[in-house]
Formats: C-alpha cells, sequence, structure tokens
C-alpha cells in the first residue's frame, strides 16, 4: 500500500492508500484502495456513518447510481456501507471501491464523486461535514 492522496479540511485528516493484493488462486493481483479519516480535534478515527443523519443511504446509493448510469460499463454498484472507503477533496465526497468491487476489473479502483452541495441536508451537524460545509 501507498499513500496516492492526503489532505487536512478544516478539522478532518484524509489519507488515501493504493496497492495490490494477491489472493490464493487468484489469476494475478487486484487492485485495492483504502481510506482512514481522523479528526484532527481528537484523534478519533471518523467512519462513513459519523458524516450523515440517519437515513442517509438512500441519497447517497441515488447519488452514485445516478453517477454510474453516466459511465461506459456495467456496475455492480448496489449500496454504501457504513464503513464505506471515502476522502474529500475540493467540493467532492469521494466513495472509493477496489477493483471488481463495483465494475469490471479492465477499470481498476473506482472513485464516485458525490457533490458536497448534494449532501448538505444528511449532512450531521456534530459530524466533520458540518464544519467542512
Amino acid at each position: 500500500m501507498e499513500i496516492v492522496k492526503s489532505s487536512i479540511d478544516d478539522s478532518l485528516l484524509s489519507a488515501l492508500a493504493e496497492g495490490s493484493m494477491y489472493a490464493h488462486g487468484a489469476a494475478g493481483a487486484t487492485n485495492i484502495i483504502a481510506s482512514i479519516n481522523i479528526s484532527v480535534k481528537n484523534g478519533e478515527v471518523i467512519q462513513f456513518k459519523d458524516l450523515f443523519r440517519a437515513g442517509y443511504i438512500d441519497t447517497i446509493n441515488s447519488l452514485a447510481k445516478s453517477w454510474f448510469a453516466t459511465q461506459d460499463y456495467t456496475s455492480d454498484f448496489e449500496s454504501v456501507s457504513d464503513d464505506q472507503c471515502f476522502y474529500i477533496s475540493g467540493n467532492f465526497l469521494y466513495l472509493c471501491f477496489s477493483e471488481y468491487e463495483v465494475a469490471p476489473g479492465s477499470e481498476g479502483i473506482v472513485n464516485v464523486p458525490v457533490k458536497l452541495d448534494d449532501i448538505r441536508g444528511i449532512v450531521s451537524k456534530n459530524g466533520p461535514l458540518a464544519y467542512i460545509l
């Protein structure tokens, strides 16, 4: 794994790492992505679910599915999870998926951009995104 991106936005430190993994019996290595997001204020790890109010999944899923519909490949995306890989850069929250996780292997690692303006209504008022927005 190698850190490929890191940033500090107000009170959130985000780091994104990419690498490869060779699973037993696999024909080749799989490209993987992982993120860690830490509160600068208290050092706690921030999970995806910590960014939003209850009921956020439907909105995020809808935005992600809309993005996948614009791509030139078929996606296997079904839903984000409470511990979804993510990072924030500029005016976007990126959902990150390892190779084969939501798309054909030929697409490699997939990062789905979600405009921060599109998720204002579901952001937790006490979460780290509230300070960024």
